[in-house]
């Protein structure tokens, strides 16, 4: 497969698509669902609950983070994960995703 040619499509259209991306994957949109739950989580807890092993889990973790999504904050020696809130407009449309 070739290269997205990035420059081609406006910039809204390339940050549906990174959004789309992120939660493509159903371990990633039950991330989203427990840190949404738990206000906020660290991977160890994520690993645990999801019966994943940590090196998975951190892989989604960066994924999300990178759509933007989620954002970690460092804390008594590890990551904490919460909702990127500056997001808020890609969290809104994502509420299908996140339903029960």
């Amino acid at each position: 497969m070739g290269a997205i040619k990035l420059a081609l499509y406006p910039r809204n259209q390339i940050r549906k698509s990174d959004v789309a991306r992120a939660v493509s994957v159903p371990a990633r949109i039950t991330i989203l669902k427990e840190i949404i739950a738990e206000g906020r989580t660290n991977g160890l807890y994520l690993a645990e609950v999801l019966k994943l092993s940590q090196p998975t889990i951190h892989h989604h973790l960066m994924t999300l983070k990178s759509s933007g999504l989620i954002k970690g904050d460092f804390f008594n020696e590890s990551y904490y994960w919460t909702l990127n809130h500056e997001c808020e407009d890609e969290l809104n449309a994502l509420k299908w995703f996140l339903e029960d």
